[in-house]
């Protein structure tokens, strides 16, 4: 099931430290991450997407199979347990279903199957996985809220997820409400959906930053955006938080087609294949404009104005677009996570020359790696005609525009070769169902089950100090009088010291004289007790 003949495949690079690549794992040599490299045990497969988390990965394929690798400390993987996966493991647990949409956090992971049926796993925390508790779940399990309501997309933020819905037409949220990124109106946390009023039409796309949200708006292609304002990344113009959903008045008579978030920036394209970034510094593709600063309001990344771009995304510190034409570029603080090149200026739109030809149709941004899908079928025109000649790939050869101006298609080889890509050898598929057999041998469910509750303690004791130094920084950013208040603070607590101390010590002098006096008065009593008795015993 899911077999093909080659027509897409998945490259990856970047750090594999957690195994988020799918090519094995370990620590970077010498510093140096893995270049783009084909992910061969999926060469035999139809993909049709690629999805990052923070260290963990995801493929869909055509017929609805969902593969998953790299980091499972908190069951984001969903294989049942909580070990990294190195190579592309399939999920069991969704093989009777057909999944059409899959989405990432940094700890959890949803999808959304043909039934409309969304199914969230991984961590719990703070209600993330919209099942009515904080407990991590290892295996895939329907969000029962909305079983029946036809979920049509969904997507996972660092600490929140969000869906919508065709039947009613609504967005639904959960998770940590910390800054408003849920759009309730608060910043309470919730561990069931709960509906965001007033979307007002069919929403095409929703999307979950680290702090902050965002859904575009089926007719109009309004983009909403609320949540955490640190950096500006809402794209209001300040930094405040927006408890609510709240139109980008700098696209207010344009059409978003897609829109992408980061911890603290994001990206959104527009029509004829524009990029706007905003957000925070130092990944948002401007430093050919200068040095980069804090973008408040949406701003054309001018490098990119000479291509055509069909679909963008952002990680933590990087961001990358695919064009009509199957190149990626991509730029962000990190070069080696982004555009490979440690040559390259790090801030500015860079075309990957390793993928030049490539046929690449979708990439997806982690923490520390990149994921892209090749797959020269999706291209059209000469693009098309030109990437599978690079590759050497049999297609559909493109000759000369009919009376329509449409080109001709006729059946052909684009290298003159009639032999089709070989699949994997013998021995790489024998390492393949070694490495899947091995992983059914060691691993029950029972087992997993029994040690998730002494996992989830270290993980959520190990993950604390992260989850507040993230949300003390957008604090930081958010009130730049903070600084301020907590020295206040700290001097009030110390006057309070301070005095508590001085009242300590007079309340202590107080004592050492009353019992000075007490053990006077016992001696004075003593010595008058004495002289009466010295008689009486005389006489």
């Amino acid at each position: 099931m899911g077999q093909t003949q080659n027509r897409a495949g998945v490259v990856v690079w970047g750090s594999s430290e957690c195994g988020q690549l799918g090519v094995g794992g370990g620590p970077m040599e010498d510093g140096r991450p893995v270049q783009p490299k084909l992910v061969e045990s999926l060469r035999s497969f139809s993909i049709r997407s690629v999805q990052c988390g923070g260290h963990h990965s995801t493929c869909l394929s055509e017929s609805g199979e969902v593969w998953s690798f790299g980091r499972g400390a908190s069951g984001e993987l969903g294989h049942g347990d909580l070990k990294d996966q190195y190579f592309p493991k399939q999920i069991r647990a969704l093989q009777s279903k057909v999944i059409k949409v899959i989405s990432c956090g940094e700890h959890h992971t949803a999808c959304v199957s043909e039934s409309g049926v969304v199914y969230t796993w991984g961590r719990g925390q703070n209600g993330r996985l919209g099942h009515g508790s904080t407990e991590n779940e290892i295996l895939p399990k329907a969000v029962e809220s909305l079983v029946g309501q036809h979920v049509t997309n969904v997507s996972c933020g660092d600490f929140h997820t969000m869906a919508s819905t065709s039947n009613p037409q609504q967005v639904y949220s959960w998770g940590l409400g910390l800054s408003g990124r849920l759009g309730l109106g608060d910043e309470e946390e919730r561990h069931t959906p709960c509906p965001i009023v007033d979307q007002g039409a069919l929403v095409t796309q929703v999307a979950c930053g680290g702090h902050h949200s965002a859904y575009i708006l089926e007719h109009s292609g309004l983009l909403m955006t609320f949540g955490g304002g640190a950096f500006g990344k809402l794209g209001h113009g300040t930094r405040l938080a927006q408890l609510v959903p709240k139109e980008v008045q700098a696209f207010a008579n344009e059409k978003v087609v897609q829109i992408a978030l980061g911890p603290h920036h994001s990206c959104a394209l527009l029509s004829k294949g524009r990029v706007y970034t905003w957000g925070q510094a130092g990944r948002l593709g401007h430093s050919s404009q200068g040095a980069e600063v804090d973008e408040m309001v949406p701003r054309q990344v001018m490098a990119l104005q000479g291509v055509f771009v069909v679909q963008v995304s952002c990680g933590h510190s990087h961001c990358a677009v695919v064009t009509e034409t199957g190149d990626v570029w991509a730029w962000g603080s990190n070069r080696a996570y982004g555009h490979t090149d440690l040559l390259a200026v790090p801030n500015q739109p860079t075309l990957i020359k390793m993928l030049a030809g490539k046929a690449i149709v979708q990439v997806s941004c982690g923490i520390s790696h990149t994921i892209a899908l090749s797959d020269y079928k999706r291209l059209s025109g000469k693009a098309a005609l030109a990437a599978a000649r690079s590759m050497e790939l049999p297609v559909e050869k493109i000759d000369e525009e009919d009376e329509d101006g449409k080109p001709k298609v006729f059946t052909g080889n684009a290298t003159e070769s009639t032999e089709p890509l070989q699949l994997p050898g013998p021995d790489k598929q024998l390492a393949f169902l070694s490495q899947e057999l091995k992983s059914y041998q060691e691993l029950t469910l029972t087992l997993a089950k029994e040690l998730q509750d002494s996992q989830n303690r270290l993980v959520l004791l190990t993950n604390e100090n992260s989850f507040l130094k993230r949300e003390l920084e957008v604090m930081h950013q958010c009130t730049p009088s903070a600084d301020d208040r907590l020295d206040t603070l700290r001097r009030h607590f110390s006057d309070r010291l301070r005095d508590m101390e001085r009242r300590h010590a007079e309340r202590e002098n107080k004592w050492k004289i009353t019992l000075a006096k007490y053990r006077t008065q016992v001696h004075t009593e003593d010595d008058i007790q004495e002289e009466e008795e010295v008689p009486t015993v005389r006489r």
